[in-house]
């Protein structure tokens, strides 16, 4: 395996670390950290809304590490809006990007998740918005993308 390398717009980053909600925090800052944390990281930028790069992206990941331990889905799009003021395009940007973009990542690295036919070996950590109970009302589009991956996580969950 080769040594972990910093990407080039990480590595030139001022303060370091930058604000996580500021939009120098990128996938390549987020690799810097874990790599000066000791760690190893693999920045890939992938669109969670076309599958065959979700594939492409599992498919890098195991030439360079050559098995799957853990899928942290971090992806997502937020539009805190009513329904009035959400437009079809935004609406369904949030739906592709959150509950399917983790369906999609979810069903490509399931079976590097399985080792050697095993369920239980690996682990899927979902990072979004918190789950509100009751839902909050005005935001339809968020709302519902939320109830779409709170339903993915249960599914593949319960399968792991």
């Amino acid at each position: 395996m080769q040594c972990p390398q910093i990407p080039p717009h990480a590595a030139q980053c001022l303060p370091f670390p930058p604000n996580p909600n500021s939009q120098q925090s990128t996938i390549s800052t987020v690799t810097r950290e874990m790599i000066e944390a000791g760690g190893d990281a693999l920045a890939i930028q992938v669109d969670v809304r076309d599958f065959a790069n979700v594939e492409a992206l599992v498919e890098q990941t195991m030439q360079q590490y050559k098995n799957l331990d853990v899928l942290d889905y971090n992806s997502g799009a937020i539009w805190w809006s009513s329904v009035e003021n959400t437009s079809m395009k935004r609406f369904q940007l949030v739906q592709r990007v959150n509950p399917e973009g983790l369906y999609a990542c979810v069903q490509a690295c399931l079976p590097h998740l399985y080792r050697n036919g095993e369920k239980g070996k690996g682990r899927i950590v979902v990072i979004s918005p918190p789950h509100i109970l009751p839902l909050p009302t005005r935001q339809g589009g968020l709302r519902d993308g939320q109830v779409g991956d709170a339903g993915v996580d249960d599914g593949s969950g319960n399968g792991l």
